[in-house]
């Protein structure tokens, strides 16, 4: 986004907080004038305003999730620039000059500029981290919550890994993991020569059980038509979505959800 500076602006801060992602920053107290926006310190000793998009948690002692820094611009009227981030009442942008920092966005105006779409062939080129992080910001405005457990330890996404053995060998497995209320399933399966024995009922029993066990609400799945749809309505799922031609074969895909009482 192409921005002009109507009002002159001078920096604040001569020493900003910065960090990168993993770093330990310790969040002092919210800003009531900008809310998303906290006064923290790193281990280094240096202390800043940080959006609440760069922090794990907004209360205590946290983590960076993603670099950042607090460098305010001085800037002159007139002067033009694009926007990287626009977060509760700033503005980080890069001038002409290829100068980057935080600027009040009442002190901007957004200027009409062309634009162009291009392919880009690797997804780590550059300019797509910064799609990412536009992302994770508007994640973080619209469900804060959220965002925060999922970047929590204890609320990271667990796997769930069930294999049947006869003898020693493996005759059927079940893939999956759980994370926050729910059980989602990747991949079940057993040996041709095993099945209709009940052993894909089981890894399913047994799947559910140590997903409420561990405060699961919910469990998901998908599959072809042309798989186990019958197999997982029969134990409880009711389909909830469907795309027709998934695999361009006229095959459709089924999603089948399932409450765990």
């Amino acid at each position: 986004m192409h921005v002009e500076v109507t009002k002159p602006y001078t920096s604040q801060y001569r020493d900003p907080i910065c960090f990168d992602a993993g770093d330990a920053v310790q969040v002092e107290r919210g800003d009531p004038e900008f809310p998303g926006w906290f006064w923290c310190r790193t281990a280094a000793g240096r202390e800043g305003w940080v959006h609440r998009s760069f922090l794990a948690a907004d209360t205590g002692g946290t983590v960076a999730v993603a670099a950042y820094s607090a460098k305010e611009l001085t800037a002159s009227e007139g002067e033009q620039g694009e926007a990287i981030h626009t977060l509760g009442g700033w503005a980080c942008i890069r001038l002409a000059n290829g100068e980057e920092g935080w600027i009040p966005e009442s002190h901007l105006r957004v200027r009409e500029t062309s634009w162009n779409i291009q392919a880009v062939a690797d997804p780590a080129a550059g300019g797509c981290n910064l799609v990412r992080q536009w992302l994770r910001e508007y994640n973080w405005l619209a469900n804060p919550e959220f965002m925060t457990k999922i970047g929590q330890a204890e609320h990271q996404a667990r796997p769930l890994v069930l294999l049947a053995k006869q003898d020693g060998q493996v005759v059927g497995g079940l893939f999956a993991e759980t994370q926050l209320a729910w059980l989602r399933i990747s991949i079940m399966a057993v040996d041709p020569a095993w099945r209709s024995r009940g052993i894909g009922a089981a890894l399913l029993a047994e799947a559910l059980r140590l997903a409420v066990d561990g405060g699961c609400k919910h469990a998901y799945v998908d599959t072809m038509e042309y798989q186990a749809p019958r197999f997982y309505q029969a134990h409880g799922f009711e389909i909830v979505g469907r795309i027709p031609d998934w695999d361009s074969h006229g095959h459709a895909k089924l999603y089948l959800t399932k409450r765990l009482d």
